[in-house]
């Protein structure tokens, strides 16, 4: 396979032509299905040569990049849709087939605890697949694929996928054991494999040693990127929030002012009604700016590896040796965090178990106290409240 043959086919898609265009040409040329799809894929992984007035080794710029990520949405607004759609049917189907398997075998617990747990692993399965396939959809937008079409491609390798991030964690944990700033030394360097494994150009521990290579000598400038698209993403979202605290405030003041009928039909309705509307609003601008920060790393990658620098194969074996030793001394190191997390969180509760075993006449009295203090708060606070609103009437 000539490398003046992916370069042409890089160019034909850069100019909009589809895979099957491309594919029936190069069928009528006389290349075989399997030619054909081997240097399609080398194609579409192959870094795009710098023109002229590029300098090697500058990345996408900050307005650039946001508004690329913009643009990404007003050309992919279908594929989020769809994703969206698909994830939303898999959680209610999901949500149906546990609360079924509850219902049929509720005179056998076990049984129908095994087959909910079964139910449940086969739904992240298949919610893992529907993510990495969307992931998968916007690295390789241009090949006109649908959007199932890349879930079944990655589907058979989101074991690998996982493994991948699994790698990330343990390295990161090695660094954040080691006074937290190698962590986010890490963290930085390895921000991309995830995606280059999804891509499809390297597997395992590859991937880490490849995206490191991607962020070298641009460390800063990728911290830098990611942050600022993370600030200005957030900010998109503030008229949103302030949306949210208006209806917020104003079913509360609702709920408040009609304290006596609000066990009423019209007014729970017209309260379960206003807290429906603020969760789906909630969730349209996390799922947004969830969206937007994909979109920014997917643009931030390409341009990462299209401006890579080459590395030497001695220094390639060399990083892919140290990666793997950290990889495997990150996986104690990730026990321990665990472990330490688990034992500060559960310290609080030993403290409260032991004071009740010594007594627990005391430990039960003081409870209720605090219960006690805690509604008369909350009764005070509601009193002031409508006495507040009657005044105003």
């Amino acid at each position: 396979m000539s490398p003046e043959l992916a370069q042409a086919i890089k160019e034909r898609i850069e100019l909009g032509h589809t895979k099957n265009q491309i594919t029936t040409e190069l069928r009528a040329a006389g290349y075989d299905d399997s030619t054909v799809e081997a240097v399609y894929d080398t194609a579409i992984q192959a870094p795009t040569v710098p023109s002229p007035t590029t300098t090697p080794g500058a990345l996408i710029g900050y307005q650039a990049l946001i508004a690329g990520s913009f643009g990404l949405i007003r050309t992919e607004w279908r594929l989020l849709l769809v994703s969206a759609v698909y994830g939303l049917g898999l959680l209610a189907a999901i949500t149906g087939l546990i609360f079924a398997v509850f219902t049929v075998f509720g005179d056998a617990p076990a049984v129908a605890l095994m087959l909910a747990v079964t139910v449940g692993i086969a739904g992240i399965i298949g919610l893992f697949a529907l993510s990495f396939g969307f992931q998968r959809a916007l690295l390789r937008r241009r090949e006109q694929l649908s959007y199932l079409d890349h879930v079944r491609s990655v589907f058979p390798h989101i074991i690998g996928i996982l493994l991948v991030t699994l790698y990330i964690q343990f390295a990161t944990s090695l660094g954040y054991l080691l006074f937290i700033i190698p962590g986010i030394a890490l963290a930085i360097y390895l921000t991309t494999a995830a995606l280059i494994r999804i891509n499809g150009q390297e597997t395992g521990v590859m991937a880490l040693v490849r995206s490191t290579q991607l962020v070298y000598g641009r460390w800063w400038g990728v911290l830098g990127r990611m942050l600022f698209t993370t600030l200005v993403f957030v900010l998109c979202t503030i008229p949103v929030f302030v949306l949210i605290a208006i209806l917020w405030g104003a079913t509360f003041f609702e709920a408040v002012a009609g304290l006596d009928t609000l066990g009423g039909a019209p007014m729970a309705a017209d309260f379960m009604l206003s807290l429906t509307l603020i969760g789906s609003l909630i969730v349209a601008a996390l799922a947004f700016v969830s969206f937007l920060m994909q979109c920014a790393m997917i643009l931030l990658y390409e341009s990462l590896r299209d401006t890579a620098a080459p590395l030497a194969p001695a220094k390639e074996a060399r990083l892919y040796f140290w990666m793997r030793v950290i990889v495997i001394a990150g996986i104690p190191a990730m026990i321990l965090l665990n472990v330490a997390d688990f034992y500060l969180q559960d310290s609080d509760s030993t403290v409260e178990f032991e004071s009740f075993l010594e007594d627990p006449t005391a430990f039960e009295q003081a409870w209720l106290a605090d219960q006690a203090a805690t509604e008369a708060e909350l009764e005070a606070f509601m009193q002031e409240f409508q006495d507040e609103f009657q005044t105003i009437e």
